[in-house]
């Protein structure tokens, strides 16, 4: 079974992005949209009629990712935030994405560029980007879980 993000673990993940370099502040993650968050973190396990509409554990990452950066739960930073909350959910999970963080945050920005009416197609660049960058952790990268 796929372990899913807390608002703990968002929380957690919030802190990790504000230390990452850049020149844009983040806001407070209090100030965060109310429920849009809890949407983002509930977006991977999406079901119709009995049937997850994201099965592998690829999928769900590529619709966090997408969702966060698309549906705008922070004032600021939702493409850092996306890149965070992904790589936090595939820790969870025993994986991690192994690339680089400029094509990371290239992979944002197109996202974030894509009309809403391209989700379908959106989903499936994200999709093959991470079955392509996934990799799985080793038993001594594996810690503790981020917030109880």
């Amino acid at each position: 079974m796929t372990a899913a993000l807390t608002i703990a673990d968002a929380e957690v993940a919030f802190e990790s992005a504000q230390l990452l370099l850049t020149t844009e502040p983040m806001p407070a993650f209090h100030t965060r949209a109310p429920h849009r968050l809890e949407a983002v973190l509930a977006a991977p396990f999406a079901s119709f009629d009995g049937r997850e509409q994201y099965p592998s554990l690829e999928e769900k990452a590529a619709v966090l990712f997408y969702a966060a950066c698309k549906d705008h739960p922070f004032q600021n930073g939702n493409k850092r935030m996306a890149v965070v909350l992904t790589n936090t959910f595939l820790m969870l999970n025993g994986a991690e994405l192994d690339t680089d963080a400029l094509t990371l945050y290239d992979v944002a920005y197109e996202v974030t560029e894509t009309m809403s009416d391209r989700r379908p197609e959106a989903l499936t660049y994200l999709t093959r980007f991470v079955q392509e960058n996934v990799r799985a952790l080793d038993v001594g990268d594996i810690h503790e879980p981020l917030a109880a």
